[in-house]
C-alpha cells in the first residue's frame, strides 16, 4: 500500500491517499508486559482446571 521507496510520490501524499496519518504509519505496538503475561497464562489455566467458575471465582482464586 504505502511504498516508502517510491520517488514519484511522497511519504505524506501516500499516507494522505490512504487515509491514515503518519503517525499511524510509524507506529509500532508495545508488547505486553511480562506481569499481564503470567496473569493471562494463570487465568488459562485457571479456566482449563475449573471450567465451572464464573468471574468473581477466577477473580478470587487470583493472586493479588
Amino acid at each position: 500500500m504505502i511504498d516508502p521507496q517510491d520517488e514519484r510520490l511522497s511519504l505524506v501524499r501516500q499516507c494522505a491517499l490512504v487515509g491514515i496519518t503518519r503517525l499511524s504509519y510509524y507506529y509500532r505496538p508495545a508488547g505486553e508486559s511480562q506481569t499481564n503475561l503470567r496473569l493471562m497464562l494463570l487465568m488459562d489455566e485457571l479456566q482449563l482446571n475449573c471450567p465451572w467458575y464464573r468471574s468473581w471465582q477466577m477473580a478470587l482464586s487470583l493472586p493479588k
